[in-house]
Parts: structure tokens; sequence; C-alpha cells
């Protein structure tokens, strides 16, 4: 499609997600941008795609896309996190022993084209090493590159924080000859502290500074397993063991009793903070980030939450307190796929979940404002960026449209990045 020509693509329902499902509705886009949403429409240039739905492009706000080869989680659904934690470092070390590993630029590609395939337009991506080549993989994909940081000694600390520094320094560099569009989507740095049982104090201190010098987002996992919280209250248990079997920690070192409130003190000032699962988060920590939720949000990842057997996430508690929720898929270590769409029909499937309305605001305009894009994607409206998606619908009636998006034989056929249709079912 000629970028300069507008394309109007007519649907059964379109989903703006910031007002009403518009039934028989049309989309106008032009060059990258969206120009035009039409109420009952009648366009003699409108392709009419059918018994589809259009909506924005969703939104994966958690990542890990090294292991997107893996075929099947790490492990056994209800393990302990330590003993996964485990397993984990002996796959990268397996890896790193084969003859022809599967490289994890490779693997990373891998997962970007899945992403696309279910419709995923942005990504908030952990990066345990500096992408290499003078570009990002390529993909179209908007991403939020969170560097990961690890440091318990004070040797690594050093290490660590001199490897942020450099991140941030240089990306600007790195991305310079590349122009977001079609082909190559935008790509923002940020900085990921590990966890709680990985950066210590004075690291996060020194990290959070750096983020506001230079205004980058950061991403930690917290408060993620009941072994977590009691490692900072105790400095024991099946994570401390854990830690000490892999000579992550000196053991001589003397306790300092803490908590997730201790870290959400510190992350709780910079520009923009994405606290990664929560799953044990407080009514104290909750009201703390209640007070900072103007630039902080809390990432979920439901299929993840279940595969650990974790205790029912306080979703009511995190919504209540206006505390943007937004989603993630986690990695392929502990969840089946990449599918967005798949996470938010498992999520509806649970005994208790938010509203359809509020779970697709959780794939879309909250993970965009998660990743501080929400004047751009997220939402379809005139001005914001045409990355949309079509989901086939099941060819029956329904009182409520969100009952067709998210029944199980729904599913991504199109997805439009930049107004280009970069990924499409052979059928469609």
């Amino acid at each position: 499609m000629d970028t300069f020509t507008p394309q109007t693509l007519a649907a059964r329902f379109l989903f703006p997600i910031e007002g009403s499902v518009i039934e028989r509705g049309t989309i106008t886009m032009h060059g990258a941008k969206i120009t035009a949403i039409e109420r009952e429409a009648t366009n003699a240039r409108a392709r009419d795609l059918g018994n589809v739905a259009i909506l924005p492009g969703l939104i994966n706000a958690h990542t890990h896309l090294e292991f997107s080869a893996l075929t099947a989680p790490l492990g056994e659904p209800g393990m302990p996190l330590p003993e996964w934690i485990e397993r984990v470092v002996r796959w990268r070390r397996a890896a790193g022993d084969t003859a022809t590993p599967v490289s994890p630029d490779h693997a990373v590609q891998q997962g970007l084209c899945e992403s696309l395939r279910h419709g995923v337009t942005g990504l908030g991506e952990i990066c345990t090493t500096d992408w290499q080549d003078s570009a990002f993989p390529a993909s179209p994909a908007s991403c939020t590159l969170f560097r990961e940081q690890i440091g318990l000694s004070p040797e690594r600390s050093r290490a660590s924080l001199r490897s942020a520094d450099q991140w941030l320094t240089e990306f600007a560099t790195r991305c310079s000859q590349q122009a977001p569009g079609p082909t190559a989507g935008p790509r923002y740095p940020g900085l990921s502290p590990h966890a709680p049982y990985t950066v210590d104090i004075p690291l996060l201190e020194s990290l959070c500074s750096l983020s506001r010098k230079s205004d980058s987002p950061v991403a930690m996992h917290l408060a993620e397993s009941p072994e977590e919280v009691e490692l900072l209250r105790t400095g024991r248990g099946a994570l401390a063991a854990m830690l000490d079997r892999l000579g992550a920690r000196d053991p001589a070192s003397p306790h300092t009793e803490r908590s997730p409130y201790d870290y959400l003190l510190r992350l709780a000032n910079t520009p923009r903070l994405l606290v990664i699962h929560g799953n044990y988060l407080n009514q104290r920590e909750l009201d703390l980030l209640a007070q900072h939720r103007d630039h902080v949000s809390i990432i979920f990842c439901p299929r993840t939450h279940a595969f650990f057997q974790h205790t029912r996430y306080p979703w009511e508690s995190v919504l209540a307190r206006g505390i943007p929720l937004a989603l993630g898929t986690d990695s392929r270590a502990s969840n089946p796929d990449l599918n967005l769409l798949a996470e938010m029909q498992f999520l509806l499937g649970q005994t208790s979940s938010p509203s359809p309305q509020q779970v697709l605001q959780l794939g879309t305009r909250n993970g965009a404002r998660a990743l501080g894009q929400h004047h751009e994607m997220g939402a379809l409206k005139p001005g914001m960026l045409a990355n949309l998606i079509v989901i086939r619908l099941p060819d029956r009636p329904a009182k409520d449209p969100h009952e067709l998006l998210f029944d199980p034989e729904s599913k991504v056929i199109r997805t439009y990045v930049h107004g280009a249709l970069v990924h499409a079912e052979e059928s469609t």
C-alpha cells in the first residue's frame, strides 16, 4: 500500500479502548497514523474484513525473549521459585556447552516474530546482555529494552553500574541509524535491577540515580515469591540456600532485615517504574505505590503466576487504589507461548478476574502507559500510531462483543504497524 494513499478498513466491531465498542465501524489510516474512526459509516473505499474485530496492537509489558527457542517451560508446575531458578542456571550453562547452541540473538528474533503473529506491537524486554549488531534484531514492534543489572558484592556492583551507564550512554548511538517504521520499530533504553535477592540497596540507589539523570524507566522483579519475602526478612530460607549453592552471596555477610517496601521507597522516585509481578505486595506497599501512581505500574503475568501456583493475585487491591495494572507473558521458561491474547483469555477464565473491559485495557492502554508510550499507542483514535490488529471472531451473535473477542476460537489474523501490514494469516 502506498503510504501516501489512505486505507480504510471496515469490521464487525471496533474496540477503540477509550470509548464504547463500535459496531460496523471503519478505521482510516494515512501513512503511520490513524486519521479517522467512523460509526456505521458507508465508505465506498473501505475494505470490509467481515466478521472480525479491530483493536489496538497489544502491549506485552514484560518479556524475556532470550528463552523464546524453548518448546516448553523449564521444570514442573508448582515448583518453588528457587528450584526453578537453578533449572534456568543449568539450562544456560548447558546451552553454553553445546556445540551448536541457539544463539541469544536468534532466540530474541524468534520471540519478536512470534509476538507480531500474536498481535503484539509493543514490548517491555529484559536484556541480560547488550543486543548485538549496530542495530537491534529487526522487528516492527516497539521495544523498551531494560538492561538487567545484578550485583551483591561491591566489585560486582561497581561493574554492574559501569555497564548500566555505558548502556544508556551508547544506546542513542547504536540506534541512530534506524528510523522507526514498519520494518524497524523504535527502541527505548531502560534499566532493570533484577530482584532484591540479586541487587543490594547501595547498587539499587545508584541505578535509581542513574535513571533519574538519564530520564530512563526502571523495571524490577519484586515481591515475586514467599521465599523472596522470607529472605529479605530473615536472611534465611530456600532462596538463601539456593544463592549459597550458586556462590552468589557471602554467607558470612551480616543480614539487615528488609522488605519489598525498602526497595519501593527508592524505586518510587525514578521517572517511570514497572513493578514486575508484585504477587506478594502487602497493603502498606500498595499504599506507597498508589501515592506514585502517576508514574508507576504493576505488571501481572497470569500464566506464569499459575505455573508457580502462587496465592491468588491481589488485582482488586491494585485496581481499587488506582494503580495501573498491565500484562506480560514473562518468558517461555515459565509460559507455553508469548500470546498476550491467550494471556487475557486465561485470566478471564479464572474464578475471579477483572471485567472483560478491564482486561482489554490491561493488555492495551495500560501496557502502553507502563512503557510511557500511551500518547502514541494503546488506543484507536485519530492522531495515534496506526498500530492495530484484526481478530477473527466466532460466527454467532452475542450480547456483549467482548464475549466474542475473548472466545477461545478468536484469533489474531492481521497485524499492522505504522499503517503497514506486517503479519497476515495465509487464508486472509
